[in-house]
């Protein structure tokens, strides 16, 4: 996914740095944080409802992303990235 989003979004302040910086930030930085957030007891989803709700919710996703492309500069996609990221990581455990 990072990959992609790099292709489409044209030259950014970053320079040759923006592609290392969002996969760093999806793969290892917010992946690595949201497995590790299941530890905490109070923030775990059980219920199926809840968990239908947080997958459900990531297909907001696709305009945000279209519209952060389009009309946002860096920063909204390096935000973006990183809550699918942490969603990704939480979801996936």
């Amino acid at each position: 996914m990072p990959g992609f989003l790099y292709e489409d979004t044209g030259q950014h302040k970053l320079g040759t740095w923006y592609p290392l910086v969002l996969m760093t930030v999806y793969n290892n930085v917010m992946d690595l944080i949201a497995s590790y957030i299941l530890l905490i007891t109070f923030l775990k989803l059980e219920s199926r409802k809840g968990l239908l709700v947080a997958t459900l919710s990531r297909f907001l996703l696709i305009p945000a992303f279209y519209f952060a492309a389009k009309y946002g500069d860096q920063g909204w996609m390096i935000l973006l990235l990183s809550y699918l990221g942490l969603s990704n990581g939480y979801l996936a455990v």
